[in-house]
């Protein structure tokens, strides 16, 4: 019996430290999944941010064009309005000219037949005579009161057509813009045109040029031939564009501050170069391709791209 006792002991001892060790290792896999879990809900919260920040720049940046569209369509529902109301107007004074017209068409015959009598009745011919000439001028106010409601009737019907034929145009544009697919091939920023690349912005400016060169792809590439794009750089922590041509106060008569590279697409891949000399303060840039149409600036989604964030160059 005592013999049995230390050995089981022992067993109980061995017995302890293997629980032990399971334990410390069921918890230390639970912590690693909790950690694992953990870094999975932070990427889904960075990628849910970052989707709802694009979405939010997308639609800031395309507000002007949805704006029109919406403003447009107040302005056709109006114009839908009040040409209904007009062709009520109308037709209330149609009425009422053909009531007038009868109205009158009775007097005359009244006057004819006192005309015809024995003993005319002179005092009640004038007091007929001066009803017929007030009847015929409030047919002649109905009837220039019909032709003013129809030109205005006219002038909506082609104010509204040219209405939906803008909000048709604004369509198109806007499906445009989610179709091009701007593909970037290079963005260097430099300090010179054709050297010193950088890779960081410096308290004493080292980035004055930016060469830029993409395509642009779309399903019906040949529409874009007839297009007109442009291209800014932006200080993204201002919302404000670089200059491209800047204005010196000492030369007033110089040419005016340009923000844009404006440029007719070819069909070839855009190489542009842009140049500002000014002191970069800020500490995050983009660039963003528009779209052009009779100087309206439409932003392309795919066309905006970071150079710098955080002073330093985007990847």
């Amino acid at each position: 019996m005592k013999s049995i006792l230390p050995i089981f002991s022992a067993l109980l001892v061995i017995s302890l430290m293997i629980y032990s060790v399971v334990i410390k290792s069921t918890v230390e896999v639970q912590k690693e999944t909790i950690v694992n879990q953990q870094g999975v809900i932070e990427g889904l919260d960075k990628t849910n941010r970052k989707i709802k920040v694009e979405r939010d720049e997308y639609e800031a940046e395309n507000v002007v064009l949805r704006d029109s569209i919406e403003t447009l369509n107040i302005v056709i529902d109006n114009l839908k309005v009040a040409l209904r109301n007009k062709e009520n107007e109308v037709d209330r004074y149609k009425r009422d000219f053909s009531n007038k017209t009868a109205e009158y068409e009775k007097l005359k015959e009244k006057i004819r037949q006192l005309s015809q009598e024995k003993k005319i009745n002179r005092s009640e011919i004038t007091r007929l005579e001066k009803d017929k000439a007030m009847l015929k001028s409030e047919l002649e106010s109905s009837y220039a009161s019909i032709d003013k409601a129809n030109v205005e009737i006219d002038r909506i019907k082609k104010e509204t057509v040219q209405r939906v034929t803008t909000k048709k145009k604004y369509t198109a544009l806007s499906q445009m813009v989610h179709k091009i697919n701007v593909r970037f091939n290079r963005m260097v920023p430099r300090k010179h045109e054709s050297r010193g690349d950088i890779s960081s912005l410096k308290r004493k400016n080292n980035w004055n040029f930016t060469v830029v060169e993409f395509f642009l792809d779309y399903p019906e590439y040949r529409e874009l031939l007839k297009k007109q794009f442009a291209v800014k750089i932006f200080n993204s922590d201002t919302g404000v564009p670089l200059s491209i041509i800047e204005e010196n106060p000492r030369f007033p008569d110089s040419s005016k501050d340009t923000k844009r590279i404006a440029f007719d697409y070819d069909g070839n891949m855009v190489e542009l170069v842009h140049q500002n000399f000014s002191k970069k303060t800020g500490n995050n840039y983009h660039l963003q391709v528009y779209l052009l149409d009779n100087g309206q600036e439409i932003p392309i989604p795919s066309g905006k791209k970071t150079i710098f964030s955080n002073r330093k160059l985007a990847k």
